[in-house]
């Protein structure tokens, strides 16, 4: 499924919203198109094997991505943190809209549809700063909580780097190898990346999406 016109919309609705507003300095639309062409890039990959949350997680990871560029690309001037966070509330409440249009569908006009599968939901991400004491030994081993959605492994640390095609399904068992030294801010909490094996590969996580008990 295609969510990229209403990206589309969303996405002229928060510049608009940083142009108007006189006490927040004004991004360069260069900052907007950017954005725009990273979330094409989801889009331009197999989405049908994806759920609704898969996508728009996707979509979230895409406008963090462009926020790291942003902040250190010296060619842009940065823009506030406030476009950033406007896009991704806009992108929660397109997941919002969905299931509750898919909520009536389901359970308002008699759909056979199951609606296990119809009402994906986002990833509530866990509280991820364990202290040293009980910080999870390498080695040891998580499961992904991607709530009923699925996980992409990373090349390396950070949320430019190339994905793997093999995604990992939610609940699943996968073991420890490494943690990153560098952290993002995601949904207002702070995440490293984690090195893990799963069948046989091995690439970097967000620890947000994972559980150690």
């Amino acid at each position: 499924m295609s969510f990229l016109y209403a990206f589309g919309d969303l996405l002229g609705k928060v510049l608009a919203k940083n142009r108007d507003d006189a006490n927040v300095k004004t991004a360069e639309k260069s900052v907007f198109d950017e954005v725009q062409k990273k979330v094409e890039q989801v889009e331009a990959q197999d989405t049908q094997a994806k759920t609704r949350a898969d996508i728009l997680r996707e979509y979230r990871e895409k406008i963090l991505e462009a926020q790291h560029e942003n902040e250190v690309n010296p060619e842009v001037e940065t823009a506030p943190k406030s476009v950033y966070e406007d896009l991704m509330a806009e992108v929660e409440k397109m997941r919002e809209q969905e299931e509750q249009y898919n909520r009536e569908q389901v359970f308002g006009q008699g759909s056979q549809h199951d609606p296990i599968r119809v009402l994906d939901d986002m990833p509530t991400p866990q509280p991820t700063q364990p202290t040293q004491s009980s910080m999870p030994n390498l080695g040891s081993q998580a499961v992904t909580n991607s709530m009923g959605g699925s996980l992409a492994m990373r090349a390396a640390p950070n949320m430019g780097a190339q994905q793997s095609n093999l995604r990992i399904p939610d609940k699943s068992l996968l073991r420890i190898l490494q943690y990153s030294d560098n952290a993002i801010n995601l949904d207002g909490r702070r995440s490293r990346f984690v090195l893990i094996e799963y069948n046989g590969e091995q690439g970097w996580v967000l620890e947000n999406y994972l559980n150690f008990n």
